[in-house]
């Protein structure tokens, strides 16, 4: 209930945000986007309504202005950076820290965003690295498959699939070192000619779906181009009731370009979003048009 009484008490000072800012600028929660020479006005202007309507003061210590353009700091900026914190101004550091995190989604460059989901892969192995120590096999694979597997999916959802491909090829080669650890199988020693089948076979079966004789172990590299998608499919509608000019430009942009020819405009994540739509389309696995409309 928490969430949503909050989400209901801030909705006003949304709303006063909104109609404080142009046409070209907008509010998502409190993330701003606007143009740099307006940052700081529109900084003042949200912790003022956000005081005056839901008694809310910012906490200057937590925040962060990107651009993707790389430029200094304006002046009015560089004035409210803390001694001793992180830089506020993050558009003109070095290309691995030149970016912002957003709701658990890195934004910026590609040396950013791979840096973002090495160090995430790297946070996350504890969970693979613990659930050998269970007690119980069955209670160590149940951990494996419900909690460990899946917790690199916002990553793919939210990153475009060549953006995610390395955190999400170690996430996958992590999963099979854990199964392997639970099944004391050791790789260097296992003899296909006794068992009858290659090594890498033994990989690919456990990542087939549980319905095809699979264990369910999904490799996240490649289920990235359909969860990536699918994230489109399920955003798009809610996406469209606020912002319904934006999203008919990205569907009429959707439905005339192909990968030969991209229209000036056109943003790369909505040239990925059709590219993944098109490889699942040819895998004929299931209509991937479903869930996306002409609205």
């Amino acid at each position: 209930m928490m969430p949503t009484l909050f989400s209901l008490a801030l909705k006003p000072a949304l709303d006063q945000i909104q109609a404080f800012l142009q046409d070209d600028e907008w509010v998502v929660a409190i993330y701003v986007v606007a143009t740099a020479a307006r940052t700081r006005q529109i900084i003042d202007h949200v912790a003022q309504v956000l005081l005056a309507t839901c008694n809310i003061e910012i906490n200057r210590s937590k925040l962060e202005c990107w651009s993707p353009t790389v430029q200094p700091a304006p002046d009015d900026i560089c004035c409210l950076q803390p001694q001793d914190q992180d830089p506020i101004w993050k558009a003109d550091l070095p290309p691995q820290d030149c970016g912002i995190k957003i709701v658990g989604t890195p934004i910026g460059n590609d040396a950013y965003i791979q840096a973002f989901g090495s160090n995430l892969v790297h946070r996350e192995e504890q969970l693979p690295q613990y659930v050998p120590q269970l007690s119980r096999l069955h209670s160590s694979w149940l951990m494996l498959l419900y909690c460990a597997v899946p917790r690199i999916n916002h990553l793919l959802r939210t990153l475009r699939p060549e953006q995610a491909h390395y955190a999400a090829s170690m996430h996958a080669q992590r999963i099979i070192t854990c199964l392997f650890q639970l099944l004391e199988i050791n790789a260097g020693r296992f003899d296909a000619g006794i068992h009858r089948i290659a090594f890498t076979l033994v990989q690919r079966q456990s990542q087939f779906p549980i319905r095809l004789a699979g264990l369910g172990l999904r490799n996240s590299a490649r289920t990235s181009l359909a969860a990536y998608w699918a994230s489109w499919s399920d955003c798009l509608p809610s996406l469209h009731a606020r912002f319904p000019h934006i999203i008919q430009l990205c569907l009429h942009h959707f439905y005339t370009f192909d990968e030969d020819r991209i229209p000036d405009g056109a943003h790369i994540s909505l040239v990925a979003a059709k590219r993944a739509r098109n490889i699942i389309s040819h895998l004929g696995s299931f209509h991937a048009s479903h869930g996306i409309a002409s609205f």
